[in-house]
């Protein structure tokens, strides 16, 4: 895919992600776009190694393998860096 396709990709991806798992954020539209596209590396990895498939294209299988990545990486940033409550 081209890079504008994985900017799109990332959008769509890192957006579903944020509305599976809501909450306050910092950052905008580059962040959710930046989200995406690492949850499409990572969701591409860890479907490689489960032999599920890898991203490679729009298409259902690697929709859901990048938002399940970015899930992943949306948990890990808000656990490392989120707002403790004392």
């Amino acid at each position: 895919m081209g890079i504008v396709s994985w900017i799109i990709f990332g959008l769509i991806a890192g957006a579903i992600a944020r509305l599976l798992h809501p909450g306050r954020d910092p950052g905008g539209c580059l962040i959710t776009v930046f989200l995406g596209i690492g949850g499409a590396l990572v969701g591409g990895y860890i479907g490689t190694l489960l032999g599920w498939g890898r991203v490679h294209g729009f298409d259902v299988r690697s929709l859901g393998l990048a938002v399940m990545g970015a899930l992943i990486l949306l948990i890990l940033f808000r656990t490392l860096f989120g707002k403790r409550r004392r």
